[in-house]
């Protein structure tokens, strides 16, 4: 496992971690906006308060 610091969109990863802050903000804003233009509905991204959540991309 690795950390590292930069622009998210340009690392490539098996897996990425966010903290939801009740809305998109930041990196996380980017990623949700990149995959909903590769078909993951953000409803599947947002979360409750305390809840956790597994979203398969499949590379997109």
């Amino acid at each position: 496992m690795a950390l590292k610091v930069g622009d998210l969109t340009e690392f490539t990863a098996d897996a990425v971690l966010f903290k939801y802050a009740q809305s998109l903000y930041g990196a996380t804003g980017q990623a949700a906006r990149r995959l909903e233009l590769a078909g993951v509905p953000l409803a599947q991204l947002e979360l409750a308060p305390g809840a956790t959540r597994l979203v398969e991309t499949r590379g997109r």
